[in-house]
């Protein structure tokens, strides 16, 4: 989960600029845009895929700002409004004129990730001023709106993994990010306070400018077994100044699990959880095998079912390509090759387009037996939809009391020998007796 979180922005810095279309004074009618907010799949990392991105079902992407070029900034939103894909604006105070000055003195050339790290700013006038020009720019209320702008925008985040990226404010005489990191750790209680006090100016600027905009806290959680007291004691004590609550994840359902039980509390607290990082499973090897492509695809089901199923309400998969720099486990998880293979769709593309075809927007989700890992998604009208999978060899569920119907339609993945395409297999079965094995199948009631 510690890892560096590259911004998408400094990928599609070379794009041509793309054309605008005029604005009404009145701003952009929203009912004008379709209303995507009750999706709950995003991706993180896409670049400028938007082909398959659209191909995926997939509305929502997460974008990195560091203030660094509102010129580059539209551009990038241009590209993704104009492909109809709206976005999650994850926003770091690094501006250069009033960014950290310690931050911005510091050699982070070695350091993945180093566009992130961030810490308060020197002149919060001046951050203020320009973070309120953003959001005016992004929210479509015909106030200083960006002519690339077709759809408001209405969610930001403050901050991307605060748990390794923020270093408060640090004082002038450190010369070394080793000695900027040592002082966070002595000065653990200075950093929370002076996020807090970050997360409570972009609040308060965000919503006096646009109220609608959900404002996300970044990633406070690293590994729980080190302790959580300073992120008990942080989201008590600034609950009023964000919407929301973002945790990364990466590594495989059974770990994410794990974790998840040791944060019941946060999805206790109120406050809506979204995953706009998630990955997995984790290897330093390639997946160069049909037994490691096959793992991947049944992975990216299981990881998003568990992360649902434990409360969270959005998951984001990073990534859709593998981004340069990042390291090898990373680069296992997008969803499509890499440029050197043409992009190829790897068998959890197709995997992730079935999981979202299937229970996108699904209002509810239960483990219907507390011995396998049987999965129930009820909705707004309409059947529900069951993942099924089994962690101990070959079973038949019995759905019968769950379901009306007598059958039921069943969806199995199969590699296609020699290949590494998809196969996804229908069949129709008997309610009371599906067969479930280690790879998850879909069932809906005929």
């Amino acid at each position: 989960m510690m890892r560096p979180a590259l911004a998408l922005l400094a990928a599609l810095a070379s794009l041509a600029a793309l054309p605008s279309g005029a604005r009404a004074a009145a701003g952009i009618r929203a009912e004008s845009c379709a209303d995507f907010a009750g999706d709950r799949f995003g991706l993180h990392a896409i670049w400028d895929r938007t082909e398959e991105t659209r191909d995926l079902g997939v509305h929502f992407v997460r974008g990195i700002y560091h203030f660094d070029g509102e010129r580059q900034l539209r551009r990038w939103l241009g590209v993704f409004q104009n492909a109809g894909i709206n976005t999650v604006l994850t926003v770091t105070p690094n501006g250069p004129r009033w960014g950290n000055a310690v931050i911005a003195s510091l050699d982070l050339r070695r350091i993945p990730g180093r566009q992130g790290i961030c810490g308060f700013p020197r002149d919060i006038d001046a951050y203020k001023a320009e973070l309120e020009k953003l959001v005016e720019g992004i929210d479509g209320d015909g106030k200083g709106d960006y002519p690339e702008l077709k759809c408001p925008i209405r969610h930001i985040q403050i901050g991307n993994e605060i748990f390794w990226q923020w270093y408060g404010d640090p004082p002038p005489a450190l010369k070394t990010p080793r000695q900027v990191r040592d002082w966070r750790q002595r000065n653990l209680e200075s950093a929370w306070r002076s996020y807090g006090e970050l997360v409570r100016i972009t609040y308060s600027v965000v919503k006096k400018a646009s109220p609608e905009m959900t404002v996300i806290l970044g990633d406070i959680f690293d590994d729980p077994d080190r302790g959580t007291s300073h992120q008990r004691k942080f989201l008590a004590e600034y609950s009023a100044y964000f919407d929301a609550v973002d945790i990364h994840f990466y590594g495989d359902y059974a770990e994410l699990e794990d974790k998840l039980k040791k944060v019941d509390w946060l999805m206790r607290s109120g406050k809506p959880v979204w995953a706009l990082e998630a990955g997995g499973p984790m290897s330093k090897e390639p997946f160069d095998s049909p037994e490691k492509l096959m793992r991947h695809a049944e992975e990216v089901v299981k990881l998003q079912v568990v992360l649902f199923a434990g409360g969270v309400e959005k998951s984001f998969w990073s990534s859709l390509i593998p981004t340069v720099g990042w390291p090898q486990p990373f680069l296992n998880a997008a969803l499509l090759e890499g440029r050197e293979r043409s992009y190829a769709k790897k068998p959890a593309y197709d995997a992730y387009k079935l999981l979202n075809l299937r229970i996108n927007r699904f209002k509810s989700v239960v483990r219907i037996d507390p011995r396998e890992r049987y999965y129930r998604f009820d909705f707004a009208g309409g059947r529900p939809v069951f993942i099924l999978w089994s962690e101990s060899g070959d079973k038949t569920a019995d759905l019968s009391a769950a379901v009306s119907q007598a059958k039921v339609k069943v969806e199995r993945f199969a590699l296609e020998p020699g290949k590494s395409a998809l196969n996804i297999i229908p069949e129709t079965a008997p309610a009371r007796a599906v067969r479930v094995s280690g790879s998850p199948v879909f069932v809906t009631p005929q």
